[in-house]
């Protein structure tokens, strides 16, 4: 992807750059970041082990293709976003699963991540980009929700 400045900052140089399956140093921190912000905003969900990343990426016969796209802030990984490109069914969409550290959160970094996907799955010529929130049992809002509504995310199903 491109560089840009993250949002109300105009000095940082962010760069959202797909992750090689293969280089397990950026495997590693893609997990590292997308852990802390998954423990952050649901702690009772589950979180793959690094190895069990490792090894959905790099299954490249797989009926879906797992990419991970690794958002970095001055040179510091901040954000994560995981495209599950389906090659054989769902061929118009792609889910997509992000994240950014808690530490670095409301910096423009979550929106940059989404301009990100939505440019991949444009390129790949599909047509909806589709992702989950947890939504909390009382029925309220929660910060994944207000971001999500807040990039144009429309709710399709909810409980």
């Amino acid at each position: 992807m491109t560089d840009a400045r993250a949002a109300g900052t105009g000095t940082s140089d962010v760069r959202v750059e797909r992750v090689d399956p293969a280089d397990a140093d950026a495997v590693a921190a893609w997990h590292r970041v997308f852990a802390a912000a998954l423990r952050d905003a649901s702690p009772d969900h589950p979180v793959l082990t690094l190895p069990e990343l490792t090894a959905l990426v790099r299954a490249g016969d797989a009926p879906v293709e797992h990419e991970l796209w690794l958002l970095r802030a001055d040179g510091r990984p901040v954000g994560a976003a995981r495209l599950d490109v389906f090659r054989k069914d769902n061929t118009d969409l792609v889910e997509v699963q992000l994240g950014v550290h808690p530490a670095e959160q409301h910096r423009g970094h979550g929106r940059r991540l989404v301009e990100a996907v939505e440019h991949r799955a444009a390129e790949l010529g599909r047509h909806q980009v589709v992702g989950a929130v947890q939504e909390p049992p009382d029925g309220s809002l929660n910060r994944a929700m207000r971001f999500a509504a807040a990039t144009g995310a429309r709710r399709a199903l909810g409980e």
